[in-house]
């Protein structure tokens, strides 16, 4: 099984294929991730490593269009998608 950190990483993928110009939630990322269900601190913790490895980025992003952009949420970077072709997890 992926570790916490890849399953983030997974989740974070797979809602920038859907659409990259987002930055997403804590709450979005857990639910993206499935189960077993991640712990939000656990989440936290997990994004704040991927942040130091340079594999995400957490951001601020505001739309008038779309209620899922308002505040602040986490991306993957160009070197976070390596990271996970190089581990073949995508």
């Amino acid at each position: 099984m992926p570790s916490i950190q890849d399953r983030l990483l997974l989740a974070l993928h797979s809602l920038y294929r859907r659409e990259n110009t987002y930055v997403w939630t804590h709450a979005r990322i857990i639910e993206e991730a499935g189960s077993p269900r991640i712990l939000k601190s656990e989440t936290r913790l997990g994004l704040k490593v991927l942040r130091t490895q340079g594999f995400a980025v957490h951001s601020i992003a505001f739309s008038m269009d779309e209620s899922e952009v308002r505040g602040s949420g986490h991306y993957i970077t160009h070197e976070g998608i390596i990271y996970l072709q190089q581990k073949g997890l995508i």
